[in-house]
């Protein structure tokens, strides 16, 4: 279990911070966890209204937005690089108390204890996110490489006609606008496997505090990752948290078979067969 502590001087309990690579499985672990009766996320509506988390929390309390949300542009809202690293020097005293003030009015006016986000890009900021949110954790989702692939190609192809950046999707690693000449599933390769590494190496940093959830172990046992995910977290393990936990899901995996070219998957995994091999799920 992660260590329990008191919220710390931003007055903000231990939030837990959903990472790993777009299509790994995070909105689904996002959509399980927001049902927790302690837990307070950023909503559409707060997306709309990113400036005033009263009037965010009236309009959600209407009807309007009231689901969680990734907040990109709140979370961007400070981001100026060139890419999504982010370091505990970007953390500004402006970043900091802006995010911190929102973090706890969005906490406080929903009557929860924790907060609660999902947004894979943070994969690249968790010494960002430490230094707005001293204790926070992370929690990462592992899926099956090939199958993170064939997905975010499908999200790619729908952006195809789109101009510039925004034809781009996925985790902005270095040298992210050099690679879109690259086939798609290259691309969406060298993105997963970027942002894997970056988070084995960050384990060495963070300990406990980065604890990791399987995709295809939470959609086989839900009941039982979740029960383990909560411990960690220290989120109460409740009876009617139990009953959102512990429906039959069945994983997406195995649509990469036919849906992405064998020989072009041979060629990516040659690029490192170390790496691709340990991230390949038995049965995916």
């Amino acid at each position: 279990m992660a260590e329990t502590r008191a919220p710390d001087a931003s007055g903000i309990d231990r939030p837990v911070f959903i990472v790993g690579p777009h299509r790994s499985g995070t909105t689904l672990v996002y959509g399980f966890l927001a049902h927790h009766a302690d837990v307070a996320t950023i909503t559409a509506a707060d997306r709309r209204f990113p400036n005033s988390p009263l009037l965010a929390h009236v309009v959600s309390r209407l009807g309007y937005g009231n689901f969680p949300h990734e907040g990109q542009r709140i979370w961007d809202r400070h981001w100026t690089g060139q890419d999504d690293r982010m370091g505990p020097q970007q953390a500004t005293a402006e970043a900091t108390a802006w995010y911190r003030d929102r973090v706890r009015r969005i906490v406080g006016l929903r009557g929860r204890t924790r907060f609660l986000s999902k947004y894979p890009r943070h994969s690249l900021r968790l010494g960002w996110l430490d230094a707005v949110f001293p204790g926070c954790l992370f929690l990462q989702v592992v899926r099956d490489w090939r199958a993170v692939v064939h997905s975010t190609v499908r999200r790619m192809g729908r952006r195809e006609g789109d101009a510039g950046d925004d034809a781009y999707f996925g985790v902005r690693i270095p040298g992210w606008r050099e690679t879109m000449a690259e086939p798609h599933a290259v691309v969406a390769s060298r993105i997963y496997k970027y942002v894997t590494l970056h988070l084995e190496a960050e384990a060495a940093t963070w300990g406990p505090r980065l604890r990791r959830v399987g995709y295809e172990a939470l959609c086989a046992k839900p009941r039982e990752e979740l029960k383990g995910v909560c411990d960690w977290a220290g989120l109460a393990w409740t009876p009617e948290f139990e009953t959102s936990a512990s429906r039959v899901l069945e994983p997406r995996n195995s649509s990469w078979k036919t849906g992405l070219d064998a020989a072009l998957l041979a060629k990516i995994r040659a690029e490192d067969p170390t790496f691709f091999a340990r991230y390949e799920i038995a049965g995916g």
